[in-house]
């Protein structure tokens, strides 16, 4: 949500690295490949629980995380 406020770009360096933990930490029980990571980030923005959750933290978030995520997985899954 820091990174959302300060308004960085979700391809910069340090939201990408942000993700890469998200990622690390969720290999430890899935490792998802690019489609199915791709997926969880656009049920993260597109079911009403999981939206909410985000966007409690900051209005927009949840889309941000969805773009972040894409972009990693397109470069690194």
């Amino acid at each position: 949500a820091e990174s959302f406020r300060k308004k960085l770009p979700p391809e910069s360096c340090k939201v990408q690295n942000l993700i890469h933990i998200h990622y690390q930490n969720l290999c430890k029980v899935w490792t998802p490949e690019r489609t199915s990571y791709i997926s969880l980030g656009k049920m993260y923005r597109d079911y009403e629980e999981f939206n909410k959750f985000f966007d409690k933290f900051e209005q927009g978030l949840a889309e941000f995380i969805v773009q972040a995520m894409q972009i990693y997985a397109k470069r690194r899954l």
